[in-house]
């Protein structure tokens, strides 16, 4: 009796999960070995089906309900003490070219976003501004060694060592981080697939550009670096892939040049050929 009930509860436990994952990879999992979903890509095996990426894995990251932080009262203080106990050797780093610390960058994004993507209120400041506050917020209810707390604020110190299009990337991936459990569970799914969609990127930027991708400013021009031809990357295959960082990628003021680096190495490959 054991054996059958456990029979039967496992066969639930799949109906139940390919149901939920069902938009996500293609098919209903009957029919062992069988393809059931799109052709594209690798296919993965599980209990000895297999499973490939399904319409709803290609779709845009659904909308995220919003997670608000309070304003913290004497931010500027807050977040340079916090950087302090959290962050080792942070006193010594220094962004924009080794104009600012980067203490001094946090804590005017936190009130004003990036000065390369406008005012407070453009599209992008306006999503960076109330992340960059929910991260801070979050840092300060943990203890100065907790390890989520180190993590965020070295990834904010670290992003500030580079260019203002990683910076607002590792800001918005880093509420989206803090905030995924609380949305529903395909928001989540299609979370985790957004983050594999985002390795696919980088991993064509190095395939195609590397090591020029990586050198400093001083050996090439914006356009040909890392983080601005990931924009164009994003632009282009953003709506086929559902990627969601589209926006701060279209305001990346290097966007001209690192679109024509990209066009000169891809040559003639359509973008439907590239995203699959």
């Amino acid at each position: 009796g054991v054996g059958v009930n456990g029979e039967i509860a496992k066969a639930q436990r799949q109906r139940q999960t390919m149901s939920m994952f069902g938009g996500f990879f293609g098919g209903s999992g009957s029919d062992k070995g069988k393809r059931r979903a799109l052709p594209a890509a690798e296919m993965l095996e599980c209990d000895g089906m297999l499973y490939g990426f399904g319409a709803a894995a290609r779709a845009t990251l659904p909308k995220m309900n919003p997670s608000k932080a309070p304003v913290l009262s004497g931010a500027s203080s807050k977040i340079a003490s916090m950087l302090r106990e959290s962050v080792q050797g942070v006193s010594k780093m220094r962004g924009q070219r080794g104009q600012r610390t980067v203490t001094q960058m946090i804590q005017t994004a936190y009130t004003s976003g990036l000065f390369m993507h406008g005012g407070p209120t453009s599209p992008v400041n306006s999503m960076i501004i109330p992340a960059l506050q929910y991260v801070i917020w979050f840092c300060s209810t943990k203890s100065k060694k907790d390890p989520k707390r180190v993590h965020c604020l070295e990834t904010l110190a670290n992003a500030c060592l580079d260019c203002q299009q990683v910076q607002a990337r590792e800001i918005l991936r880093l509420y989206r981080e803090l905030t995924n459990q609380k949305q529903t569970f395909p928001v989540q799914v299609a979370g985790f697939l957004n983050a594999l969609k985002d390795s696919a990127i980088e991993s064509l930027i190095t395939a195609k550009h590397y090591p020029s991708c990586d050198y400093d400013h001083t050996r090439v021009s914006p356009g040909q670096q890392r983080p601005h031809l990931r924009s164009a990357y994003t632009v282009l295959l953003g709506d086929q892939l559902g990627l969601d960082d589209t926006t701060t990628a279209r305001s990346d003021r290097f966007l001209g040049q690192a679109q024509a680096e990209m066009k000169k190495i891809l040559g003639g490959i359509d973008s439907k050929t590239l995203g699959n």
